[in-house]
């Protein structure tokens, strides 16, 4: 309150009040809390220093955090310009379900699941067509009840 009213400007009282959002991103509803922001370039030293490994010493890290806006911004403006989409930081369960259509309807297109004579896989020729070929279950029964 004693730098707001007596110590700082009326232009660095009002920057110190209502400052407290950057904006990222251009256009309505761009702006997040300084201290989302801060957690961002967090999350970017860390990498950082994770990417460095043993290597790490207090001047590279020295370094990394002197140029981390640079950095941040490039890397931003890169991933702008080669179209890379970036998931939201929200925790969500992946599903694995329109991949497995795509390769369930690629086979079923092909064919692959109906014997075609003429038809030969050769890296799976020697491949027996159930794992229970050659099982002797008189030696497994014999296995559990000894």
């Amino acid at each position: 309150m004693f730098q707001i009213n007596v110590l700082l400007s009326p232009q660095e009282a009002h920057r110190l009040v209502w400052n407290h959002f950057v904006k990222n991103k251009s256009g309505m509803a761009g702006n997040i809390p300084l201290d989302l922001q801060l957690e961002f370039f967090n999350k970017l030293v860390k990498d950082a220093v994770k990417n460095q490994g043993s290597g790490a010493s207090q001047n590279s890290i020295n370094r990394m955090c002197h140029s981390l806006g640079i950095t941040s911004s490039l890397m931003t403006n890169f991933d702008r310009n080669m179209a890379v989409y970036k998931r939201a930081g929200k925790h969500i369960k992946v599903s694995t379900q329109g991949d497995l259509e795509k390769i369930v309807n690629e086979l079923m297109l092909h064919k692959a699941f109906t014997c075609t004579p003429g038809r030969r896989y050769n890296y799976f020729k020697n491949v027996s067509p159930s794992l229970l070929t050659g099982f002797d279950m008189k030696k497994m029964f014999s296995w559990v009840s000894s």
